[in-house]
Order: structure tokens, then C-alpha cells, then sequence
């Protein structure tokens, strides 16, 4: 039998992986423009990451479980941009960490492996 950890771990590490939808969009014009500074990513970086990633896994299963009761794609698309606003701002509220920092450091665990296994640490730490 699977513990509750065990079985939501790939979950919290696909919801970090995939970074915040309509985020990102912002994040890459702010790479276009050159505006964002590279992100040093410190182990309170990444602890900042882990919080922030398990209050996206929340939202994103209420969104989920609201996305299978809607009809039509008009309220599917407000569902979305609700949801976008409540993950920018999830991530707002939690200090030492902003909206570019964790896309970055989301990007960058993409890349690296190490990194993501250290993300997956720090978020077994925090469900604890």
C-alpha cells in the first residue's frame, strides 16, 4: 500500500515541472526583452519553490475537479484565467521566492537533474 506521500510525489514534481501556464508566457517576454536577471538558486530558493509548489497542486486540483463540470469553452476560459490569477498570486504570497524566480527555477530543473531531485527533497520535507 502506498503511503498518501508516495502517491502524490509524481504529482508534485509534474506540477512543479510544468511551471505556471499563464506565467510563463510572461516570464519568456521578459527573456525576449532581456529584462530577467538569472536566478541564483539557494537552498532557500528552493525551499521557497517547494512551498509554492504544493499550493499550485492544490489549485490545480480544484481546478481539475471544476474543469469536469463545465460545458462550455467560454467557461473553461474564465475557469483558466481565474485560476492563472489565484497561481500568480499563490506564488506572490510566499517569501523569497517571485513569479520569474520560480519559472526559472522550474526551467532550469527541467535541465537538470540534480536540481529536480533536490526540489523533490525539499517537498517531501514540506509535506511533512
Amino acid at each position: 500500500m502506498k503511503t498518501r506521500m508516495q502517491q502524490l510525489l509524481p504529482i508534485l514534481a509534474a506540477a512543479f515541472l510544468l511551471a505556471i501556464p499563464g506565467v510563463s508566457i510572461q516570464a519568456a517576454a521578459a527573456q525576449e526583452t532581456g529584462a530577467e536577471a538569472p536566478v541564483e538558486i539557494t537552498e532557500e530558493k528552493v525551499e521557497a519553490f517547494a512551498v509554492a509548489t504544493l499550493a499550485l497542486a492544490e489549485i490545480n486540483r480544484v481546478y481539475e475537479e471544476q474543469a469536469a463540470r463545465i460545458d462550455t469553452e467560454e467557461e473553461r476560459e474564465r475557469l483558466m484565467a481565474a485560476t492563472n490569477l489565484a497561481m500568480m498570486d499563490a506564488v506572490e504570497r510566499v517569501d523569497g521566492i517571485s513569479i520569474d524566480e520560480y519559472n526559472a527555477i522550474a526551467t532550469a530543473a527541467r535541465e537538470d537533474g540534480a536540481l529536480a531531485d533536490t526540489i523533490n527533497e525539499a517537498l517531501v520535507q514540506q509535506m511533512r
